[in-house]
């Protein structure tokens, strides 16, 4: 009877070690998928965060040139650039949103300088952006990143005069 115990004991060991070592796999295979589920939900939060930080100052820098002759869409080979004009200190001034590259990009120039892509500071990287108007002249933004598109309506004061 006393050599039936020992292999019990270890029969019992062998167990418990093993139990341990499933539950030890089972917390890891845990822990690595939820490492890629939050590593996943913070890049879509970042993604979101610039877009719409990027549709933010769009609105803003179009609701600020909201007068007659301040906001035009200029139709292009590579798509639709929004300029907008306006004056600062007698100055005139147009400023260019456009896409190229895989990103999307700024110009600031004196109006009577000619529009140069090659010359603009990238806002934020998209795979295409396009700006369009309706009926209403309401100013339609979209922008495309990854598999979303996002878009954004601004209604203008200037096109109640148009």
């Amino acid at each position: 009877m006393n050599e039936s115990k020992p292999n019990k004991s270890r029969l019992d060991s062998i167990f418990v070690l093993t139990l341990f070592v499933l539950f030890a796999a089972s917390l890891l295979i845990v822990t690595v998928y939820f490492a890629k589920i939050y590593r996943h939900s913070g890049e879509r939060i970042t993604e979101r965060f610039d877009e719409s930080v990027t549709f933010s100052a769009l609105t803003q820098k179009i609701r600020s040139c909201d007068h007659a002759g301040g906001i035009e869409v200029i139709s292009q080979e590579n798509g639709n650039v929004l300029k907008l004009n306006e004056q600062i200190d007698g100055t005139d001034y147009s400023t260019y949103i456009y896409y190229r590259d895989g990103s999307l990009y700024e110009l600031f120039n004196t109006a009577d300088t000619e529009f140069v892509p090659d010359y603009g500071m990238p806002m934020i990287s998209a795979d295409a952006f396009d700006i369009t108007t309706d009926e209403d002249g309401c100013y339609l933004l979209k922008i495309t990143s990854g598999n979303e598109i996002y878009t954004r309506h601004i209604a203008v004061k200037s096109a109640e005069r148009l």
